[in-house]
């Protein structure tokens, strides 16, 4: 279970998710929305790992998730801390893609399929915002928003 400095922290996370969330800022892209999405993952990333290791009961949906047994990601939970870790490190692995450049790049409102080094890069849904990290995608739809309500309810006992 969560104690007294754990519940702040989660109700804390919780209430900066949904104040970015509520700004829009999260759906456009250039630098500014870097930030903020770089923020948002970091308190994401708490609230799944709190789901985890304290309550035992991961966010594991993999709608949408590119497996990838090298970089361990197997579940959203995961693709979060690749994400969280990359942001954190940026000169880390995460980043980088095969010809050693590194990117996180924002795509609003764009489905398409792209070559970044040697990594097709495929953007699925022109009604979503996509994060790009290495050769990875997170969408602020379908993974974010929906692991941030999962997560948020799996917490709420707990608050």
């Amino acid at each position: 279970m969560l104690n007294d400095a754990q519940k702040s922290e989660a109700k804390s996370a919780i209430q900066q998710i949904e104040e970015l969330l509520k700004s829009g800022e999260l759906q456009n892209n250039g630098e500014h929305a870097k930030s903020i999405f770089k923020d948002a993952v970091i308190a994401l990333n708490d609230l799944l790992m709190k789901c985890s290791l304290y309550l035992q009961d991961r966010v594991d949906f993999t709608d949408d998730v590119t497996i990838d047994s090298q970089n361990q990601i197997s579940d959203v939970t995961e693709l979060v801390r690749f994400f969280r870790n990359g942001i954190g490190h940026i000169d880390g692995v995460n980043r980088k893609l095969d010809d050693g450049s590194s990117s996180l790049n924002i795509f609003v409102g764009l489905k398409l399929k792209l070559q970044l080094a040697d990594n097709d890069i495929e953007l699925k849904y022109h009604d979503d915002t996509a994060y790009n990290m290495g050769k990875h995608v997170m969408y602020l739809k379908r993974h974010f928003i929906r692991a941030f309500e999962e997560a948020k309810t799996k917490l709420k006992p707990y608050l």
